[in-house]
C-alpha cells in the first residue's frame, strides 16, 4: 500500500497538466517564494484570538522560517500537486494493496508537487512520532526512506532539496492545526480538540527541526 501510494503520488506529479487542460489552475510563477511568508503570516494572525498564548510554547519557529528562506529550491518543474496527500485521503482496492484514488482535492492547485511528497514527511510515522491519523495495524509499511528511493525510482524530479519539502510540509501543516487551538483559547472550538492539536503541531515543528538538523 505505501509503495502504491507513492507511485500514484509521483505519477500525478508527471501529468501534463496544460495537455490536460488545467493551465489556468494556479499560479505557478513564484510559488515556492511565497509558501513559508504565506504560512508565516497565517501563524502569527492567530494572535487576533487574545487568548491564544500557543506561539510562546511553539519549538523555535523562527529557525525553523529562517532555515526555509535560506534554503529555498532554486528551481522546480510546475505540475499538478494534491495538496492533502495523506493516507486519510486515500482509497485502495478491496482485493490487493493498489492505490485506487485519492480525494479531497479542495486544496490541489499547480505549483510543485514535490509538496505532495513533503506532506509524506510531515506525517508518516517514525521512530519518535505515529502516523498522523489513526491506521491500524500499522505493521509492514514501509519506512519514510524507503517510501522517498520509491518516489526518486518513479519520478523525473531532483531530489535534491527534498528536505525542504519536509521542513515546510511540518510547518505548514503544524500552522493549521494550531488554528484550532487558537480558536479553542477563544471558546470558539471544542478545549479538548485545540489541545490535542495543539500538541500535534509542537510534534510536527519538532519533526521540522530534526529534518533540519539532519541537512
Amino acid at each position: 500500500m505505501g509503495y502504491s501510494y507513492i507511485e500514484g503520488m509521483a505519477a500525478l506529479g508527471e501529468v501534463d497538466y496544460k495537455a490536460v487542460g488545467l493551465e489556468g489552475f494556479g499560479k505557478p510563477d513564484g510559488f515556492l517564494q511565497r509558501q513559508t511568508g504565506r504560512w508565516m503570516s497565517q501563524l502569527e494572525g492567530y494572535a487576533a484570538f487574545e487568548e491564544w498564548t500557543g506561539f510562546k510554547e511553539l519549538p523555535d519557529v523562527e529557525r525553523i522560517v529562517s532555515w526555509l528562506e535560506d534554503n529555498l529550491p532554486r528551481d522546480f518543474t510546475s505540475g499538478i500537486f494534491h495538496g492533502d496527500c495523506h493516507l486519510a485521503n486515500t482509497m485502495f482496492a478491496p482485493d490487493s494493496p493498489e492505490l485506487v484514488a485519492f480525494v479531497d482535492w479542495e486544496l490541489a492547485t499547480i505549483g510543485d508537487p514535490l509538496i505532495d511528497l513533503g506532506w509524506v514527511m510531515a506525517t508518516w510515522a517514525d521512530e519518535h512520532t505515529h502516523v498522523v491519523g489513526d491506521i491500524e495495524p500499522w505493521d509492514g509499511f514501509p519506512s519514510l526512506d524507503e517510501l522517498i528511493a520509491h518516489y526518486d525510482s518513479h519520478s523525473t524530479r531532483s531530489l535534491d532539496a527534498v528536505a525542504w519539502y519536509g521542513v515546510l510540509a511540518c510547518f505548514k501543516l503544524g500552522t493549521l492545526l494550531e488554528g484550532t487551538h487558537a480558536r479553542a483559547s477563544a471558546g470558539k472550538a471544542p478545549k479538548e480538540t485545540g489541545d490535542h492539536l495543539h500538541a500535534m503541531t509542537i510534534s510536527l515543528f519538532n519533526r521540522a527541526h530534526r529534518l533540519i538538523a539532519k541537512n
